[in-house]
């Protein structure tokens, strides 16, 4: 294990909190620091001028608001609602973290062969390859559309990346909705 300041930290010391406590392989490759708040060790700087970033890609306004409040503490957050203003995202910054929805511009259980669902931009990344001079992020899929979230987590683990099927859990005590979606 790479060297964390003078200390010595056991494996059940490693926490990812990208994973919300899940643990993870160390990449050798990242930096390590101590996280201010809970002591454990990330692969990112927690600091507040140097969150990691996270692209949250979803259309509904509760899901959005909901990512907001969740991650915001702990990821500088940025939105895209759609599969052009993701792909434009990924090619300007390095992200930590890429969320994504699959069913997009307002429909449910779209054909994961549509070219504006969560799926395309999974195709695009997986049909390209990574550009060298980016970070790899993780890659969480929040898709309440069970069947096409699998595929999209199977496809990007199958060329190498790393994903997890990240559902969105609402706290529905503190989190009120008009029909419409938008917050009360």
């Amino acid at each position: 294990m790479p060297n964390i300041s003078d200390d010595v930290l056991k494996a059940s010391e490693i926490v990812d909190h990208r994973m919300m406590g899940e643990e993870f392989k160390l990449d050798p490759k990242r930096p390590l620091y101590k996280c201010p708040l809970c002591q454990s060790v990330v692969d990112f700087d927690p600091s507040p001028a140097n969150k990691p970033k996270l692209l949250f890609v979803d259309d509904r306004t509760k899901r959005i608001i909901h990512a907001l409040n969740e991650y915001r503490e702990m990821y500088d957050v940025t939105i895209a609602t759609n599969v052009p203003e993701a792909l434009r995202q990924l090619c300007m910054q390095d992200w930590a973290i890429v969320s994504l929805d699959h069913d997009l511009c307002g429909n449910d259980f779209e054909d994961p062969e549509t070219p504006t669902c969560g799926m395309a931009i999974v195709r695009y990344i997986v049909k390209c390859g990574w550009p060298p001079q980016r970070r790899v992020p993780d890659f969480w899929v929040h898709s309440s559309n069970l069947f096409a979230a699998h595929l999209m987590v199977v496809t990007l683990t199958e060329a190498g990346f790393n994903a997890w099927y990240k559902p969105i859990i609402y706290k529905d005590d503190h989190m009120k909705y008009d029909d419409k979606g938008m917050p009360l």
